[in-house]
């Protein structure tokens, strides 16, 4: 087993002031996993495991502000192909699609990616 580790760049994403900001995590391919979500520079974590529309924040709350999704996936299933995708709701973009490979079965692979708001 062996665990592969892939860092994004950050990414920027849009707000509007008055609209309420929720994540959900989807691990597709049949594979199991969890995440933990903070907003960097703070030790408060916002959520951890499953990840379905956890409110984030409104959007003049979050602005100015780096979100931390941090996805952990075993892998299953036969399949070695990753795909994690990250739904911001009432952001924009609101979609992010991450799509990965491992080498074998039971491998471990991990995501960080982070989304900067702005109005």
């Amino acid at each position: 087993m062996s665990v592969k580790r892939r860092t994004e760049d950050v990414k920027e994403v849009k707000v509007n002031p008055s609209d309420e900001i929720s994540l959900s995590v989807i691990i597709g391919n049949g594979h199991i996993g969890s995440s933990t979500v903070k907003f960097r520079f703070t030790s408060d974590i916002l959520g951890q495991g499953e990840i379905k529309d956890l409110p984030i924040g409104k959007g003049s709350a979050i602005a100015g502000k780096t979100l931390r999704v941090a996805t952990r996936v075993l892998i299953a299933s036969p399949n070695k192909k990753i795909i994690i995708t990250h739904d911001l709701k009432n952001a924009v973009p609101s979609e992010f699609v991450y799509r990965d490979e491992v080498s074998d079965n039971h491998d471990v692979f991990t995501l960080v990616a982070d989304y900067f708001f702005t109005l």
